[in-house]
């Protein structure tokens, strides 16, 4: 199956979503900031990345999407913002930084692991 990078500030989504990606056999790898998110991404260059877009720390979810997609070594990876901000405005600026999938908090379980199974085919 593919490899899955999770990064969120929250250790309960961060675990939950660990424990139902790794169960439908993929390879989950957790990050809790945006730092060691890109950092981990640029290592390991997942298939998927989720990120919150709202972290402390600094750097971003908004941060992570930019460094991912403008670097030509992590340009490709598909990312998933997952987001308690749910307007219309929001969802049109995650396409626009370079999202591939959007999923509103609270998480709607089944609709993220529609946009997990779509984006990686």
């Amino acid at each position: 199956m593919a490899s899955i990078l999770v990064i969120d500030d929250e250790s309960l989504f961060r675990d939950l979503l660990s424990q139902v990606l790794g169960g439908t056999g993929h390879d989950v790898v957790t990050a809790e900031d945006g730092t060691d998110g890109i950092a981990s991404a640029r290592q390991s260059i997942p298939d998927l990345v989720i990120t919150d877009m709202s972290m402390p720390g600094g750097v971003s979810g908004w941060d992570v999407i930019r460094e991912l997609k403008n670097d030509p070594a992590t340009n490709s990876i598909k990312i998933i913002a997952l987001t308690a901000h749910a307007t219309q405005d929001d969802r049109v600026e995650a396409y626009d930084a370079g999202c591939d999938g959007y999923v509103a908090k609270p998480l709607d379980m089944p609709q993220l692991l529609k946009q997990v199974d779509s984006l990686l085919g």
